[in-house]
């Protein structure tokens, strides 16, 4: 049973990756160090980023989401002036959620963390996050003085 369950997941991860993340919860018909395995392999980020915080991974998950955020924020460089209002605010948008997705993961999980760690957790995500946004303004502003 539980196989038929894993290769539905693997289906899902294949054709509709975009809904593997809201099944997982509703089920627990799975081992997730498959479906970890499956998710990673088909670069399901979300997903992956769930299951490592079930299986205790709040760090590792915090990882994976803030690098979806560089991701993000490197393309929004690199399209600088190709784009229309209309994409570049679509993709502002994007940012925003993945940003709202690791300050939820980190408030789920710092209640029942060591205060070291906890700390430790809120800092990576501060300093992720003034990184994209240093480098969003570098595209968004030229400097006066120039």
């Amino acid at each position: 049973m539980i196989e038929t369950f894993e290769r539905y997941i693997e289906l899902m991860c294949q054709l509709e990756p975009n809904h593997v993340y809201q099944y997982l919860p509703t089920t627990d018909n799975y081992r997730l160090d498959r479906v970890l395995a499956l998710c990673e392999k088909y670069q399901v980020t979300d997903a992956t980023a769930w299951i490592l915080e079930r299986m205790g991974d709040i760090a590792g998950a915090l990882k994976l989401i803030l690098h979806a955020l560089q991701d993000r924020v490197e393309r929004v460089i690199a399209t600088k002036g190709e784009t229309s209002d209309r994409s570049f605010q679509g993709t502002l948008g994007k940012i925003t959620g993945v940003l709202k997705i690791a300050i939820q993961l980190c408030q789920r999980n710092t209640g029942q963390m060591d205060p070291v760690k906890a700390s430790e957790l809120w800092f990576s995500l501060l300093d992720a996050t003034m990184m994209p946004t240093r480098q969003l303004q570098e595209v968004s502003f030229t400097c006066p003085f120039e």
